[in-house]
C-alpha cells in the first residue's frame, strides 16, 4: 500500500478512504504504468 503513497496518492486517501478493492485496482494500474514506462525506455 505504501507504493501508492510513494506514487503520489496521499496517506489519508490510501489508508482511510480507499476500499481494499480500490487499492487492488490502483496497484494493478500502477503496475501497468510501470510496465509501459519500462517498455518506452527499452526502445531507446
Amino acid at each position: 500500500m505504501y507504493r501508492l503513497v510513494f506514487a503520489g496518492f496521499s496517506y489519508n486517501t490510501v489508508f482511510h478512504q480507499m476500499s481494499p478493492r480500490e487499492i487492488e485496482l490502483a496497484n494493478a494500474a500502477l503496475d501497468e504504468q510501470i510496465r509501459q514506462e519500462n517498455r518506452r525506455y527499452k526502445k531507446r
